[in-house]
């Protein structure tokens, strides 16, 4: 749990980082590093809910997707 928690702020960090240095290094427009830091925060949560829903699955046991017609 701290591992993910603290990986999920570095990828948010990171995207600080790009949209910053694209601010001030001039590297590229300010345009292109929004699109980076939210790729990159996007992908910070991606990994985050995929971690911890395939945690959650194996923990229950017996996993069977449910299908959307499925009434319980």
């Amino acid at each position: 749990m701290r591992f993910m928690n603290a990986f999920t702020v570095l990828l948010f960090g990171l995207g600080v980082l790009v949209f910053v240095a694209g601010l001030f290094a001039d590297a590229y427009s300010w345009k292109i590093g929004i699109v980076g830091a939210v790729a990159l925060w996007v992908f910070a949560v991606t990994l985050r809910v995929y971690a911890f829903t395939r945690d959650e699955d194996e923990e229950f046991g017996d996993y069977r997707p449910r299908r959307l017609y499925d009434r319980y």
